[in-house]
């Protein structure tokens, strides 16, 4: 997610791929990566209230196709929650170690 904030992605070449969202209303992303033997997935979004950002919302190691959905449905719950409170941070809990 750092290198697609920071505008480092390349274009994987291939044309036939159009960019577009795997989720709508709202409109959630998937970045994919391997790493090593693991299929690694990034769910973002790009919210017009926040024309400049780039919103992390989820990441996850893929297993399956049941379970992927359920990782995207995550991820569109992280979305509308944070449009819900205006995309402020959430506070963390206090760190009683």
């Amino acid at each position: 997610m750092e290198a697609a904030a920071a505008g480092e992605l390349w274009d994987s070449g291939d044309e036939t791929a159009r960019i577009k969202p795997i989720y709508s209303d709202p409109d959630v992303y998937e970045l994919r990566r391997r790493a090593l033997t693991k299929a690694l997935r990034f769910y973002h979004a790009e919210p017009v209230e926040l024309p400049t950002a780039l919103v992390s919302l989820h990441r996850h190691i893929k297993s399956d196709s049941p379970s992927q959905q359920s990782e995207i449905d995550f991820a569109v719950e992280r979305y509308r929650a944070g449009a819900g409170n205006g995309w402020q941070p959430r506070s963390s809990p206090p760190n009683n170690l």
